[in-house]
């Protein structure tokens, strides 16, 4: 996804955390110029629950380690958004990666 974006999600019975991996995309890196283009991208990764904040990274650049999302889902959560935002400093290269994502399920 592009920074800024979202993605929302029905959150079902029986599902009991959100996992994933977040991070800036480093396809610019093998890009002609990717050195110069790999300094712009600042993503800001947010999980909202029902609307609240229940989880945010740090600010994510390109060969920053991936973040690890590992969020416990309330009884009852009806939707969750999956949220990149740019940093602060606009949104030139702001590619965002959610890897590995999905839900624990209680059997």
């Amino acid at each position: 996804m592009h920074a800024p974006c979202a993605l929302a999600y029905e959150v079902k019975p029986g599902y009991t955390r959100f996992v994933a991996l977040a991070g800036a995309d480093e396809n610019l890196l093998s890009v002609s110029n990717g050195s110069n283009l790999a300094k712009y991208p600042s993503v800001v990764f947010k999980v909202f629950i029902d609307g609240r904040e229940a989880a945010a990274s740090p600010v994510m650049r390109v060969l920053s380690p991936a973040w690890r999302f590992d969020v416990a889902l309330p009884p009852g959560a009806r939707t969750i958004n999956l949220v990149a935002m740019d940093a602060g400093d606009g949104s030139r290269e702001d590619f965002a990666d959610w890897v590995n994502a999905g839900f624990v399920v209680q059997r």
